[in-house]
């Protein structure tokens, strides 16, 4: 299988560092979205298949740094639980998609996998000034400050009381 063809199948995370850093991505960061980026990957398999166990693991297949600094992600099943591993990337980048377009307006995902996206959009702007993912060769997903914005949005607690006071 060659080299486009694995990048076909393979989630990629792009990072633009700050103009304050050369748009360099500082290490400390990098690392933190990474790790973000495996743990929302999780919540969003546990919240397709409804399940604690993984369905798949998720393995690194290029890394490169180059402005900007992108990590390429592929999918392998996990022991004997039935995946349908192309939802998963899909589901993701619509998700996130859709949330930085404004377009997901009622938390209908979990509030686990909406927080990990929260914490995965979190220093937009600040720490690093874009991210954006592509899979099957398309740019998929952006996230922006817009994204952080309407996660925070999404994640606000409402309370709604019914009664009187006397």
């Amino acid at each position: 299988m060659g080299q486009q063809n694995k990048n076909q199948e393979a989630l990629t995370i792009n990072i633009d560092g700050t103009p304050s850093d050369g748009g360099d991505v500082r290490l400390s960061v990098f690392v933190s979205k990474l790790d973000n980026v495996r743990s929302a990957l999780q919540e969003t398999d546990k919240y397709l298949y409804g399940i604690n166990k993984k369905t798949v693991e998720f393995l690194v297949s290029d890394l490169t740094h180059s402005s900007p600094s992108a990590v390429s992600i592929k999918m392998q099943p996990s022991g004997d639980v039935l995946s349908h591993q192309d939802q998963i990337f899909n589901y993701f980048s619509s998700l996130i998609a859709d949330i930085t377009s404004g377009t997901y307006r009622e938390a209908s995902a979990s509030y686990y996998l909406l927080t990990r996206l929260n914490e995965l959009a979190s220093g937009v702007g600040d720490k690093f000034s874009k991210m954006w993912l592509s899979y099957k060769g398309e740019v998929s997903a952006v996230i922006s400050i817009e994204t952080l914005e309407n996660l925070r949005i999404l994640l606000a607690k409402q309370y709604i009381s019914v009664g009187s006071i006397k």
